[in-house]
């Protein structure tokens, strides 16, 4: 999870962290130690793949 963008915060505070696929094995090798540095490389990596998450309400939905 990230924190969410600013215009998607009004649905929830975190949104799931997207990865390309040119990130997948550095990112789920069992081997890795957790870092920050991994943390941050996997942030720099969706960057751009966070800008394309699009939300709008489904029909029949409730709004708050």
């Amino acid at each position: 999870m990230q924190p969410s963008r600013p215009d998607l915060e009004y649905l929830h505070d975190q949104m799931p962290l997207l990865i390309p696929p040119s990130f997948f094995d550095e990112w789920l090798d069992p081997a890795a130690t957790p870092s920050r540095e991994l943390i941050d490389a996997a942030l720099d990596a969706g960057r751009e793949m966070t800008e394309l998450v699009s939300a709008r309400p489904s029909a029949g939905a409730q709004t708050l």
